[in-house]
């Protein structure tokens, strides 16, 4: 989806127009997979639900982040923990060991600036949740 090189479903304006509204994120909202992001222009969306019934919190973060100069994609899902901000730090773990992880196990990959696609990674765990911030 964020190819430079024109490829993919999304014609140039539309990437454009996508990371620039992915980009548009309060400070207060730069959690989850940001935290995996070495202080760049980090494009997330978060999501959270409370599941009541069961007393669990489903939370949820996806997006685009530039770790040890590499542009990644992460997403990561959770369910299950006790409030949401044990939630967020399970996010921000999972990310920021997937990132570690990708950096470390791709090399030879381009980094960010090149034309090269993302690498993608993903923890999934439960149903994705339906609030988003």
């Amino acid at each position: 989806m964020f190819a430079e090189d024109g490829g993919g479903v999304l014609n140039d304006a539309s990437r454009a127009y996508l990371r620039k509204l992915m980009g548009l994120i309060a400070a207060d909202q730069r959690w989850g997979v940001s935290a995996a992001d070495d202080d760049h222009a980090v494009a997330p969306k978060n999501g959270w639900l409370p599941r009541t019934a069961e007393g669990a919190w489903v939370v949820n973060s996806i997006g685009r982040v530039v770790h040890e100069g590499r542009e990644l994609l992460v997403a990561v899902l959770t369910d299950g923990s006790g409030t949401e901000e044990e939630g967020i730090a399970l996010v921000e773990s999972v990310a920021a060991g997937a990132a570690d992880s990708l950096a470390s196990a791709s090399p030879e990959a381009s980094p960010a600036a090149s034309s090269a696609a993302p690498a993608t990674a993903a923890a999934a765990s439960g149903t994705p949740a339906s609030t988003q911030r």
